[in-house]
């Protein structure tokens, strides 16, 4: 296939992109060929200008992504190869000329619209991270909780109303294992809500405990406070989430 080397078909290049008729992956492929086509540094040394202007199509593209700054910058090369200003960037004065508001508002609309995504992508990987550890808190409890009740004898030893202390446990781990959907429903919710309430009082209170005892052992810092008090808060946060603000925020 001949490539066409004209300043009118750069021209039609920039305009597409820049009123974004044209992807800015078929832009740069684009870009790519005319620039490694036979011919191209003939063209080059007969209209500097126009090759320089595919140069900046080809720069501006290479990262995908179209600033305000690569706007004003493919504007000048529009202005320049349709003859409505100088071809000139040498002057001491010169600055690049201000995007026509009609493109300006078609970049800001998609802009606007990335950054919504993206802040949506980023809010949905922390609470996907905090279901994570909300579990792995869960599965915790309910393996220490075991091990405290066989430790005391099990729940037929002489000593079980000792272990009836782990019960409480046993059923807040085993709703936390349960999907949010399911606990934000009336007949789950309410036990929930005050089984996390209680659980996080009881974490926290027992992490500072520790700290103002003058207990000062690291490791068991460290898991009262990711292993109980943080996790214990986190899980009564996203309940609430999930009930009250999650359609709101969406």
């Amino acid at each position: 296939m001949t490539t066409e080397f004209s300043r009118a078909v750069i021209l039609e290049k920039i305009e597409q992109l820049m009123r974004r008729t044209c992807s800015v992956d078929d832009i740069y492929q684009w870009c790519l060929g005319f620039i490694l086509a036979k011919g191209f540094d003939e063209f080059s040394s007969a209209d500097p200008a126009a090759a320089r202007a595919v140069q900046a199509l080809l720069k501006v593209n290479e990262d995908r992504k179209v600033s305000q700054k690569e706007l004003r910058i493919l504007e000048y090369h529009r202005q320049c190869l349709s003859g409505s200003s100088p071809c000139d960037t040498t002057a001491p004065d010169f600055e690049y000329p201000a995007v026509p508001p009609d493109i300006l508002g078609l970049w800001q609309e998609e802009s606007a619209a990335e950054e919504e995504s993206a802040e949506r992508c980023t809010r949905d990987r922390i609470l996907h991270g905090l279901r994570v550890y909300v579990y792995v808190f869960a599965a915790f409890l309910l393996l220490s909780s075991f091990w405290k009740l066989f430790s005391l004898g099990g729940p037929w030893a002489p000593k079980r109303s000792m272990a009836m202390i782990t019960y409480p446990f046993f059923i807040y781990g085993g709703l936390l294992v349960l999907p949010m959907q399911v606990l934000i429903q009336k007949k789950f919710f309410l036990v929930t809500l005050v089984l996390s309430i209680l659980a996080l009082t009881y974490f926290w209170f027992g992490f500072f405990q520790m700290i103002f005892s003058g207990f000062f052992h690291w490791i068991g810092i460290l898991t009262g406070l990711f292993l109980g008090a943080v996790p214990a808060t986190a899980s009564a946060w996203l309940l609430l989430y999930e009930k009250y603000l999650k359609t709101r925020v969406e």
